[in-house]
């Protein structure tokens, strides 16, 4: 849930564990949807696309096109089941005015 601590589980490609590769900033763990980004965050959000199967998509309870967007301190500031660019947008600015 939001506000959560993210959760570590390893990685199929590559081979790694998902945390050690959200090292600074924004990421946003795309379960096998190809999320788009809108143009404006590109260069804000780092985008892990991630297998909907094995034991990272268990953990986040993520069938494909689930999105789950980090932030840089690794709690996680929202989830969907259908993400769309305007959700993602909406999310980013929340999180960035909560830390400030």
């Amino acid at each position: 849930p939001p506000e959560s601590p993210a959760s570590d589980a390893p990685r199929k490609r590559p081979v790694d564990w998902l945390l050690r590769q959200c090292v600074s900033g924004f990421t946003l763990l795309d379960f096998g949807g190809d999320t788009a980004l809108p143009p404006a965050l590109r260069d804000s959000i780092a985008v892990a696309h991630l297998d909907c199967d094995g034991v990272l998509a268990r953990r986040y309870d993520a069938p494909p096109r689930t999105a789950y967007l980090l932030r840089p301190d690794r709690h996680v500031a929202a989830r969907w089941r259908k993400p769309d660019g305007a959700a993602i947008a909406a999310a980013y600015v929340r999180a960035l005015c909560r830390a400030a």
